[in-house]
Order: C-alpha cells, then structure tokens, then sequence
C-alpha cells in the first residue's frame, strides 16, 4: 500500500526541448523519436508505481531556471 504522503515529481524537458539540448542521433527526425519514446517510457514506469505523480517541463516553469 503506498505511503499517502508520498508522490513522484517527474522533471523532464518536452521532447522538443531535448531535441534541442542534446543530441541524442544524427537524423533529427529519429532524435525526436528517440526523445518522446524516453519522457513516455519514464511516465509509464512511474505511473505503474500506484503512486499520484506529476510532470513538470519547460513550458510550465516559473522563472529563468530550474533553481528558481
């Protein structure tokens, strides 16, 4: 039974946003793949957990960095 007090974050950058920020294959096209399948992979692991969660990207952040 999960703890009530507990919850999983999941920071990640979209998968635009990792496109842009690393380069994860020389075609571009299959680097947006390969992005969207890993954001998607980590959600359904944690999803699987029973546990309430939640995601936080780039485009819902405040402020100019993750510090802020």
């Amino acid at each position: 039974m999960p703890d009530q007090h507990t919850a999983i974050l999941i920071f990640s950058r979209t998968a635009s946003a990792e496109l842009r920020a690393k380069a994860l294959h020389s075609d571009r096209r299959k680097a947006g793949q390969i992005a969207e399948v890993l954001v998607e992979r980590t959600v359904n692991l944690v999803r699987k957990s029973g546990l309430p969660w939640q995601l936080y990207h780039e485009a819902l952040q405040r402020g100019n960095s993750f510090g802020e």
